[in-house]
C-alpha cells in the first residue's frame, strides 16, 4: 500500500486503521509497522500513530545515487550469467507497459519493473549486492508511481529501455547494459523531481516542509 501510494507519502496512518483496511490481526499489523519503521517507510508519531515517510529531494538523490553506484556493477556481473529461461522472463517483463488511466495496469507495471531489475540483480552472483538492490528497487517503486501519475506517459520509453538492457545482456556486453542503466537512472531522477514538484499536495508536504 505504501509502495503503490495507496498510502501516499506524508499521510498519517494508525494501527487500527490498517487492521480495518487489511483485515489482518493486530499482532501482524504491529509487526509489519515495526518492519516498515526499520526500512524507513514509516515514522512513529507519539500518541497519534505513524506518518508515511515523505519523498524529499534528499531522499530522491540518496536512492537514485545508490542506484547509480550499484546497478551498473550488478549488470556487468550479470552479463554471461543469465540463462535462456532468464532472458525469456526478462523479455516477458519488459513487454509489460501501463495505461495512465488504468490503475490496475499501473500496479502490474510497477511489479513487473521491480521483478525485472531484481532478476538481473540476483543473476549477478553477489547475494549481498542483490539484497541491497532489491530493497532499493522496492523502495523506489513509490517514486515511479508518482512519476507515472503525472501527465506524461513514459510507458513506451521505459519498455524500450528494458528491452535495450536485455539486448546488451544477451550479447554479453555488461558495459553497454550498464551505460543504458546509467542514462535511465539519470533521466529518472529528473522525471521524479518534476513529478513530485508538479503535485501540489505532495510538494507542500514532502518538499517544502
Amino acid at each position: 500500500m505504501i509502495l503503490e501510494c495507496d498510502l501516499p507519502p506524508g499521510s498519517p496512518v494508525s494501527q487500527s486503521q490498517l487492521v480495518a483496511q487489511t483485515r489482518l490481526g493486530v499482532a501482524a499489523v504491529r509487526t509489519a509497522l515495526a518492519r516498515l519503521q526499520q526500512e524507513g517507510l514509516v515514522t512513529p508519531v507519539p500518541r497519534r500513530g505513524y506518518l508515511v515517510s515523505p519523498v524529499t529531494p534528499q531522499h530522491i538523490d540518496d536512492l537514485m545515487g545508490l542506484r547509480l553506484l550499484l546497478e551498473p556493477a550488478s549488470l556487468r556481473l550479470a552479463a554471461g550469467r543469465l540463462s535462456p529461461e532468464d532472458f525469456a522472463r526478462l523479455r516477458q517483463l519488459a513487454d509489460i507497459g501501463y495505461d495512465s488511466l488504468d490503475r490496475e495496469s499501473e500496479r502490474r507495471f510497477l511489479r513487473a519493473n521491480r521483478d525485472f531489475h531484481i532478476l538481473i540483480a540476483r543473476a549477478s552472483g553477489n547475494e549481498r549486492l542483490a539484497q541491497v538492490l532489491e530493497q532499493i528497487f522496492s523502495e523506489g517503486t513509490r517514486m515511479l508511481y508518482l512519476t507515472m501519475s503525472s501527465k506524461q506517459n513514459l510507458s513506451d520509453t521505459w519498455q524500450k529501455g528494458h528491452h535495450a538492457i536485455c539486448d546488451a545482456l544477451q550479447r554479453g556486453d555488461g558495459d553497454a547494459a550498464a551505460a543504458i542503466a546509467i542514462a535511465e537512472v539519470t533521466d529518472g531522477r529528473r522525471e521524479i523531481f518534476d513529478a513530485v514538484l508538479a503535485r501540489t499536495g505532495i510538494a507542500r508536504t514532502n518538499v517544502f516542509a
